[in-house]
């Protein structure tokens, strides 16, 4: 019974992510019909990307109508793209570059309020906070997000991560308050941990490579690739070390989950 639960749930996961990836491929010709051009817009529903967007040096705070009365200012940090009450972004191969060497530029590179959203098809690069950030879920494919000075994706809910590599970022490279599921992608090289989330699952995935910081903030040790409260799940993946966080800094698992474990 245990190993038809998991060829159902691989099989599940691999037909949610087909489907997904069936809709980046459509998103271009069929449901992104407004273009960005222009850094600091506010969006709902389906946009892209005709051509790469640089926003070094844009730092203005976003008006944000539904925070009058709840925040003073009702603003938002400063943000390259931002994606209201859900709807999809799809770069179209192109990149969204948020900072200079010599010119800061916006905190977060994608930012998704009030909704779930989906972003795909190219990179975010130099984000002073976060690369893509969703407070409740976000999926992600065909995305590379590279050199986000905090967290390169942060999701308060889920986060999916579908054909992406997450790389070179300060903190995590994938933070979700809940469930983080990955297919087909790579999160190495980053500051901190590289996922971490209450539960995670991987599929066809590498974690390997994180907390190149050192020891971590939180822990006298390094940082590890898995950081969960549940036993992390693989399915023909690969990751460097995990730690159960319900035993604290030091937190193992019956059985080994990574290859350092």
């Amino acid at each position: 019974m245990r190993f038809l639960s998991h060829r159902r749930a691989l099989l599940s996961f691999a037909l949610a992510a087909a489907l997904f990836a069936m809709m980046l491929s459509r998103s271009a010709t069929t449901s992104a019909q407004v273009e960005v051009n222009t850094c600091g817009q506010v969006y709902s529903g389906d946009v892209y990307l005709s051509a790469d967007l640089d926003c070094s040096g844009f730092r203005d705070p976003i008006y944000i109508p539904e925070f009058e009365g709840k925040l003073i200012p009702p603003t938002f940090a400063s943000t390259a793209v931002l994606i209201k009450h859900g709807g999809t972004l799809d770069l179209r191969g192109h990149t969204i570059n948020v900072s200079g060497p010599a010119t800061p530029g916006s905190e977060f590179g994608v930012a998704c309020l009030f909704g779930n959203c989906k972003i795909s098809n190219g990179a975010v690069t130099n984000a002073l906070v976060h690369g893509v950030a969703g407070d409740r879920d976000v999926e992600i494919g065909n995305l590379t997000i590279t050199n986000s000075g905090q967290e390169g994706l942060q999701a308060n809910r889920r986060a999916v991560i579908v054909d992406s590599i997450v790389t070179g970022n300060a903190g995590d490279g994938v933070r979700a308050g809940r469930l983080a599921k990955l297919s087909g992608s790579t999160v190495s090289g980053n500051g901190e941990n590289g996922v971490g989330a209450r539960s995670i699952k991987l599929w066809d995935s590498i974690v390997t490579g994180n907390s190149t910081i050192g020891l971590c903030p939180s822990c006298p040790n390094a940082c590890p690739d898995l950081r969960s409260r549940s036993r992390p799940r693989l399915y023909n993946s690969t990751c460097g070390r995990s730690l159960n966080v319900r035993y604290g800094c030091s937190g193992g698992w019956r059985r080994p989950v990574c290859t350092g474990d």
